[in-house]
């Protein structure tokens, strides 16, 4: 039933004796019902559409792996997912892709429920816009790695999400978008949550290996952008710097390695900024945020997010110890397209010293990069640099010059060089400075996905191979999956064919992908999946990429192969 209706909630209540009422807001055509059941929470109605409402992380891994149980023993029977949302009178995503599968309702050619997922028990629990409600927050969820969210008061903000939502699709990072994204993270104050460093939101394999994690993050999880191909990279100048008035004017931009193609999303945040006695926002990307003053916005939520910006600073107020200004950048791309990514750079830059390292990829193929020592504006004298690359190659000497160009090897498993100079000056602030840099072969990637939809003898089908990083809490190494969803009767085949790449270190081997997924077939209406994990880390080749048939005894045929750009 797509519709909650007040005759289903009084009807509930009047068979369970249970005393409970429903209260419209007519200004936002809201029902807010009390839980009805001790099994499930009971979320909002917006729009007509009901939302699934959960009290925490911990209430929804339970909730998740109670009905991933219930579907496995019944042998994976779709009537217990049907019987779970009929319970709840609830609409779910996946009940819409049953829907137009069926001709219930009028197919919609840019609606595909596996953008938001390809877990099919989560695929049930969120409604028909791929959202659901976890503590404060309303979310809308991605199959790839970043996942969006508003805090939730009624359904004006599950209006501004769903806009949110159909613009991001659309981002072409003009100035345009720019300022309409600085609306919407800053007015809205929606936020991000990068799932590929929170195990808390894979619900999927917590039910699998049951793993109880709960609401807590269990740790730090490293970055994850390099495994599809993304790393985010903050360059930054020292125009000014007045030691005696302890006042400091820096340009900060946004670098990236990502997809060729690829139009990143950016966001900078300035987490320690009311520490200072201003922060001034004097130029910019973003005109509608010049005269900002970063120090009097909420640390937790303020986002820049624009390609770069100049700060004037006034740290006047430390007379002795003066920390360093923390400065992040995060780069996302594909987003809600279910193949997103995300990926963050930190500069820690010490303000009464700023002599510092800023990095610039010229070409990631290539491994090569600049580096500039900041810092050394409106000193007098000259000065030596010796530059070590953390790559085994000779340290190089320069001579009152501050940048220097050098290329780094790029093997198959990314791997962190540290990059340190030694500066000779006489009476200088600072004798060293230091970085990290990542390098790989950006034709390589871990996490990626491909999908594909079509109708075939009457019947709507759908197609996904999928590769992903495990977290190291679940094993670490890589998972695979394969998905054919067709309702038709009928055996269904996957047959995979070439090559992916076992990491080694930092080289890598070929080894068959058939040898790790081979040849299944299924009869029935029932989606038919193939599912590889292990410890081992996999990277697929864009150069030479593996690929998936799907077949069915119909006729129905289709190949997919992972298609993507290197990045650069």
């Amino acid at each position: 039933m797509k519709h909650l209706k007040l005759l289903t909630v009084f009807l509930i209540c009047a068979i369970a004796l249970v005393s409970c009422e429903a209260e419209i807001d007519p200004a936002n055509q809201e029902i807010n019902t009390e839980v009805l059941s001790g099994n499930f929470s009971s979320g909002p109605v917006c729009d007509d559409k009901p939302i699934m409402k959960y009290s925490s992380l911990t209430e929804i891994q339970n909730a998740h792996k109670a009905l991933y149980d219930d579907y496995q023993n019944s042998g994976e029977d779709v009537e217990i997912l049907r019987a779970w949302e009929d319970d709840r009178s609830f609409y779910s995503l996946r009940k819409k892709d049953e829907d137009m599968d069926l001709g219930n309702i009028p197919s919609d050619p840019n609606f595909d429920s596996w953008s938001y997922t390809s877990d099919l028990i989560l695929e049930t629990m969120l409604n028909e816009d791929g959202m659901i409600i976890i503590g404060e927050y309303l979310y809308v969820w991605d199959d790839g790695c970043v996942i969006h969210r508003i805090a939730y008061d009624n359904c004006s903000d599950y209006k501004t999400l769903l806009q949110f939502a159909g613009f991001v699709k659309t981002y072409d990072g003009s100035s345009a978008a720019e300022e309409e994204m600085f609306k919407y993270r800053n007015d809205e104050n929606i936020s991000d949550v990068d799932v590929c460093t929170d195990p808390r939101y894979d619900f999927e394999t917590i039910s699998e290996l049951n793993y109880p994690i709960g609401n807590d993050k269990p740790y730090d999880v490293e970055k994850s952008g390099t495994k599809c191909g993304l790393e985010a990279h903050i360059t930054h100048d020292i125009l000014t710097h007045d030691p005696l008035n302890k006042t400091i004017s820096i340009k900060v931009e946004a670098n990236y390695i990502a997809p060729v193609g690829s139009e990143p999303n950016l966001g900078f945040y300035i987490s320690n900024a009311a520490d200072f006695a201003s922060i001034e926002i004097i130029d910019g990307s973003i005109p509608s945020a010049i005269g900002v003053n970063w120090e009097l916005q909420d640390a937790n939520s303020f986002v820049y997010p624009g390609k770069w910006f100049i700060i004037d600073v006034d740290y006047s107020t430390f007379t002795t110890m003066v920390p360093s200004l923390l400065i992040d950048l995060v780069v996302n791309t594909g987003l809600l397209g279910g193949d997103s990514c995300s990926d963050m750079d930190t500069l820690a830059l010490l303000l009464d010293c700023p002599v510092s390292i800023s990095k610039k990829p010229l070409n990631a193929q290539l491994g090569k990069w600049l580096f500039t020592l900041e810092g050394l504006e409106g000193s007098t004298g000259g000065y030596v640099l010796h530059w070590d690359f953390g790559d085994g190659s000779p340290v190089q000497t320069t001579y009152n010059t501050n940048t220097i160009t050098h290329t780094f090897p790029t093997p198959c498993n990314p791997e962190i060089f540290n990059v340190s100079v030694t500066i000779e000056k006489e009476n200088f602030c600072k004798n060293s400075a230091g970085t990290q840099v990542s390098s790989w072969d950006t034709c390589k990637r871990q996490q990626m996905s491909e999908k594909h939809k079509e109708k075939y003898d009457g019947r709507r089908l759908k197609l996904k191979i999928k590769s992903k990083k495990r977290f190291d809490l679940f094993g670490g190494g890589t998972k695979i999956k394969h998905l054919f969803r067709y309702r038709k009767k009928g055996e269904k085949s996957i047959n995979s064919s070439g090559d992916v790449y076992l990491a080694a270190g930092t080289s890598c081997a070929p080894e068959s992908l058939s040898s790790l997924l081979p040849a299944v077939s299924q009869s029935g209406k029932k989606r038919l999946k193939q599912k590889f994990k292990s410890n081992n880390n996999y990277f697929i080749d864009l150069n030479m990429p593996p690929s998936v048939t799907f077949t069915h005894t119909n006729g129905f045929s289709k190949t997919l192969t992972y298609i993507g750009t290197c990045s650069k």
